[in-house]
């Protein structure tokens, strides 16, 4: 698994994103190999920029997912189908995280800004393999997705 850190983070902050990217994609069966996700980190007002240029929408948040391809929930990229491929890898797209707003998060959440960013991390894989909640349905499939995958880094003692 191939993952790209643009921007500022301490060392320990990049381990957990990485690990928790690649514990959300083989709980959700992926081979993880041949992947890559780039993860940039931003201020809060070059997050909200982006948002509002990505969006439409004015505000700083947490996280914002890009993913490179449309997939459906429960599709498995098939590492044998060399035409997804570019140069044996394949980019599933590109999360940008605000670590002012995870801080900020942190202290009103009372964790630790590790398992936040982990949160977000995981939040974010989901988002790129084709999972969302807009809707209290789509919702209702996601979050136990993501309780899941955060109970198993807690148990490999991730976070």
């Amino acid at each position: 698994m191939k993952v790209s850190f643009v921007g500022s983070a301490t060392f320990e902050i990049k381990s957990v994103i990485r690990k928790s990217i690649v514990e959300s994609l083989k709980f959700l069966g992926q081979k993880t190999s041949f992947l890559e996700v780039c993860v940039s980190f931003m201020t809060g007002e070059d997050i909200r920029d982006l948002n509002m240029r990505t969006r439409n929408v004015n505000k700083v948040t947490d996280v914002l997912s890009y993913p490179a391809f449309s997939l459906c929930v429960g599709d498995l990229i098939d590492g044998e189908d060399q035409s997804d491929f570019y140069g044996g890898i394949v980019h599933l797209g590109d999360m940008a995280i605000c670590l002012d707003k995870a801080k900020e998060q942190a202290e009103e959440y009372d964790t630790t800004l590790i398992e936040e960013v982990s949160k977000l991390a995981v939040h974010s894989t989901l988002h790129l393999m084709g999972y969302d909640h807009i809707q209290d349905c789509d919702y209702k499939v996601m979050q136990p997705k993501e309780d899941e995958i955060r109970k198993i880094l807690k148990t490999k003692k991730i976070i």
